[in-house]
């Protein structure tokens, strides 16, 4: 029996955003990253995060929650951008970010398939990816850890968890590539003085 009012106010000063796919088919794009976007096969200070994702709203959250963050050693993030999962695994072969962060619903090719793309390739198979999606059963989540998906967040997911996440992902990947190196390093570090002595 309650009856409630809700008034919109409406003006005509908003800035107006055409939102949905363009005459080519297109979908709609974010406005310019405000970070500076990584460019292939140039180094930078931060970490470079691609984000795959169709959805306008959602891309503008992602920028929103990791725009100005840094990760445990105040590395920035640099963010990249692709609009459908096709263009997602073109754009990682090209630039091999340090981590992506995917939707599981998409056009031509779904977060599975990327996953299951990357994760095959020895050029990406080392990339950590977090798996967005609205389905948070746990079929849907078995799915995408068999194919090779590092972390699994549900939408609505508050900014605070996606951001430990990606720094938890990028510290472990840190720490392996740090223990890769030194036993790489460790037996031509032996090799050498045993020749030295031989040598001498």
């Amino acid at each position: 029996g309650s009856t409630f009012m809700v008034k919109l106010p409406v003006t005509n000063r908003a800035v107006f955003v055409e939102q949905g796919f363009s005459e080519a088919g297109e979908p709609w794009k974010a406005p310019a990253a405000k970070q500076p976007v990584k460019p292939s096969g140039e180094e930078t200070d931060g970490y470079h995060i691609l984000l795959v994702e169709d959805n306008a709203d959602v891309v503008e959250y992602l920028t929103a929650c990791l725009q100005g963050a840094v990760d445990r050693e105040g590395r920035p993030y640099v963010l990249d951008f692709a609009y459908n999962g096709q263009a997602g695994i073109d754009k990682a072969l090209e630039t091999v970010p340090d981590l992506i962060v995917s939707d599981v619903m998409m056009p031509m090719k779904d977060g599975f398939e990327v996953v299951e793309t990357l994760k095959n390739d020895e050029r990406t198979s080392h990339i950590p990816i977090i798996l967005l999606t609205a389905k948070a059963d746990v079929q849907s989540r078995l799915s995408g850890l068999r194919k090779g998906a590092d972390a699994y967040l549900s939408k609505p997911f508050h900014q605070e968890e996606l951001l430990v996440t990606v720094s938890n992902l990028l510290e472990t990947r840190k720490k392996l590539q740090l223990k890769y190196q030194q036993n790489v390093l460790a037996p031509v570090v032996s090799g050498e003085v045993a020749q030295d002595q031989e040598d001498s």
